[in-house]
């Protein structure tokens, strides 16, 4: 039931229509609705018209639809209708308090709505103190934490309390939605669109296929529709508006007595009878809009100066009151949540422990390797950066966290303590496992969102950015993100800080051209889930050396360049790379992974359309010939080669030589004469990538043309799982010989 001082508002608001304001509605163009489209996978309302059916609709024929209810002045109220579905908040779930209810409104309405948002944000309506309409939060953030700070370091009496309004979004008068519109100025036509929506507004509840009667709303702003928080938004700065201007928390530059974001509202004060009077202005004109704050759960911080010592002193016993009820009173140890931070008297807290338990829990987890690094890159870790970024961590902290994932992910893929750093922490473009280092990242998100900070359209939030105690934190950072000489201060500087780091170290100089094609790294996050757990962590193992030859194993020994020659006899030291390419144990696994390669290019060329001959012999004036494939489409040929190479050297030189080696004219016209089409219409090309799954780029683009560049992953992991094999087998055999074999040309 709405209360009487909910119809009051209207009463006491006479303020007249705005005629510069006419343009908010204004009829709808074209243009807008180009830029407001409703995301596809969007769900659709009660009306079942989805996003993908209503934006197939010519933009025109929306356009004219719109401005048709515009001059009506209201939509048909079955569009008005939402359907609420019952999500479960657990698994089990049975009682009403275990579901969570999500309301979906029609498309067609959200979208008119989502323009009407994006003109009244232009329009700038709303007090600089409520800063819900910006993108992030850090603003109100950073301000309670400098005022917190100020009033410690500079002893200043500080009084804050943060309010929680009960069921905010759901009690809010539509009579104070009403009276916030005219109380801007609004066009009445607008106004009146609005009344009529909310007149006409209702739900069905929908559980399986079942749905019940539409039912009114009566109040509360409409869930999941783009004007909501706007709307509710005008309200709470109503509220504010009417706060005493001479009451609040005044510190050199630093002054304000209310911040908020959305339903969250922050009080400041210098002195308690100031803070007693904000109070009770705010639960008056919070009433009037049918909002009430819930005293427990609200909290205050109250910092008191003794002069004469020169100390500040944190008070723990309530000294406020709302609704009768006393507000919580935090102790210099206590913080409450706000805005997904921890606040205390002393400031933002810093997270501790909480990555430690994180990582344990992943890693006890019934997961796959490569799962529990899509956990850690995508949510555990960027959980994180809220924290890290505003509590003034310190960069001891920040390498003892890098390196408490570096231990986490050593296990999940059995790999050796030595491992380059860079492969951690490099993209996985650049052939790395793309793992964000909180030494570089939080520093570098610190100077980013405060540079940002310095543009804000609040004079308020301008000016505590400028302070001392927000500028040495700007430089701290600017500092950590100095390697070198040069300061990372773009992402991209610091993605090729830790590239360079990999390709730098003798274990990742091989993956120095993987960023040329992304089908060299594609396995190490996107669609690795169908490869086995097993294959995962052997693909990484040869990726970046880890294998424990006799070179890895032996470092640090005296007797290290006896010990360090192949146990095959092969009289050269027994590296990965001799191991998987050279050794006289692994030939046979080298033929099996080359003709593997071969089988799956030639499968996808069929489908490509092309002829293919496999294996072709063709004897010449200058020998025998044995391309591993001749193809054909139409009037054009080609000759293709495969080859798996060392990645020590350029990976395009090795295909331009093995292109070399049959792009001869006896060669070409022999092929031309076969398949019947003219010599010079044959081409050559190679498939050629390293035996650590890397790519030659030009190789990988002739094979893109030819149609097949969706095989370009799977070869990669086919290769990748050849050479592990060859160094299983490897391991198991115990053939030695006297003397060196040199085995060439082959896989």
């Amino acid at each position: 039931m709405l209360t009487a001082q909910s119809k009051q508002l209207e009463l006491e608001n006479t303020a007249r229509e705005d005629h510069t304001l006419l343009w908010i509605a204004a009829p709808v163009t074209c243009p807008e609705i180009s830029d407001t489209e409703i995301p596809m996978s969007s769900a659709a309302g009660v009306d079942g018209v989805s996003a993908r059916q209503w934006r197939s609709v010519p933009v025109r024929i929306r356009a004219l639809f719109y401005n048709i209810v515009l001059a009506v002045g209201e939509f048909p109220p079955e569009l008005l209708l939402s359907r609420t579905i019952f999500v479960p908040k657990k698994d089990g779930s049975s009682t009403p308090a275990e579901f969570r209810p999500i309301s979906v409104a029609s498309v067609i309405v959200r979208q008119l709505h989502k323009i009407f948002a994006v003109r009244l944000v232009k329009a700038n309506l709303i007090d600089e103190r409520q800063r819900a309409l910006h993108d992030g939060c850090v603003e109100n953030t950073v301000f309670l934490d400098t005022a917190l700070h100020v009033a410690r370091g500079s002893l200043k009496e500080l009084h804050a309390v943060s309010l929680d309004v009960s069921k905010a979004f759901d009690s809010v008068s539509h009579y104070a939605i009403r009276s916030a519109l005219r109380g801007r100025g609004l066009p009445e036509a607008l106004v009146q669109y609005m009344v009529r929506m909310y007149e006409n507004s209702g739900t069905v509840l929908e559980v399986g296929r079942v749905r019940s009667s539409p039912i009114r709303v009566t109040r509360g702003v409409r869930q999941g529709d783009p004007l909501s928080s706007l709307l509710f938004s005008m309200v709470i700065d109503d509220v504010m508006r009417a706060l005493l201007d001479h009451i609040g928390f005044a510190a050199k530059s630093i002054k304000t007595n209310a911040l908020a974001y959305a339903d969250d509202l922050v009080l400041f004060a210098s002195s308690k009878s100031g803070m007693k009077s904000l109070l009770r202005i705010a639960e008056e004109e919070a009433a009037k809009s049918g909002l009430s704050f819930n005293p427990s759960k609200s909290q205050a911080i109250s910092i008191m100066i003794a002069g004469k010592v020169k100390k500040y002193k944190v008070l723990t016993e309530p000294q406020f009151t709302l609704n009768s009820g006393p507000i919580n009173q935090l102790g210099s140890t206590e913080a409450f949540r706000y805005l997904g931070l921890s606040i205390s008297p002393r400031g933002i807290a810093k997270p501790t422990g909480y990555i430690m338990s994180e990582l344990a829990r992943i890693t006890t987890a019934p997961l796959r390797p490569q799962q529990r690094l899509k956990i850690l890159r995508c949510f555990l870790i960027p959980r994180l950066y809220h924290q890290l970024v505003l509590s003034r961590t310190t960069m001891r902290v920040l390498k003892a966290m890098d390196k408490q994932v570096r231990v986490a992910v050593r296990t999940w893929l059995y790999l050796p303590k030595d491992t380059p750093l860079g492969y951690f922490h490099a993209s996985c473009i650049d052939g790395g496992l793309g793992i964000p280092a909180f030494e570089t990242t939080v520093p570098g998100l610190i100077f980013e969102r405060f540079a940002s900070l310095t543009e804000s359209t609040s004079p308020v939030i301008r000016d505590v950015v400028d302070h001392p105690y927000n500028v040495s934190l700007i430089r701290w950072a600017r500092a950590m993100l100095t390697r070198n000489g040069k300061a990372l201060l773009r992402k991209e500087d610091r993605q090729r800080h830790w590239a360079t780091r990999l390709h730098r170290s003798n274990d990742g100089a091989e993956l120095r051209e993987a960023a040329a094609v992304p089908a060299s790294s594609r396995w190490v996050d996107a669609g690795s889930y169908g490869i086995p757990g097993r294959d995962y962590v052997a693909y990484h193992r040869v990726r970046i050396n880890a294998l424990p030859t006799r070179v890895r194993t032996t470092q640090g020994r005296n007797d290290r360049e006896a010990s360090m020659m192949c146990r095959a006899g092969c009289n050269v030291t027994e590296t990965a790379a001799h191991v998987v390419q050279s050794c006289h144990r692994t030939h046979g696994g080298r033929v099996l992974r080359h003709d593997a390669i071969c089988r799956i290019a030639a499968s996808g060329l069929r489908k490509a359309g092309w002829r293919v001959i496999e294996a072709p012999h063709y004897r010449l004036a200058t020998g025998l010939q044995k391309p591993d494939m001749v193809i054909c489409k139409g009037s054009d040929a080609r000759i293709i080669d495969a080859q798996v190479v060392s990645g020590a050297s350029s990976l395009d030189d090795s295909h331009l030589r093995k292109c070399a080696k049959y792009d001869t004219t006896l060669l070409k016209s022999r092929v031309a004469g076969e398949l019947g089409v003219v010599a010079s219409n044959v081409t050559v090309t190679s498939i050629t990538l390293s035996w650590k799954g890397v790519w030659s780029r030009a190789s990988a683009a002739s094979l893109i043309s030819l149609g097949i560049g969706n095989l370009l992953p799977s070869l990669t992991t086919r290769v990748l799982q050849g050479s592990h094999t060859n160094w299983t087998r490897w391991n198991k055999m115990t053939t030695t010989i006297s003397h060196r074999v040199e085995r060439v040309g082959v896989g």
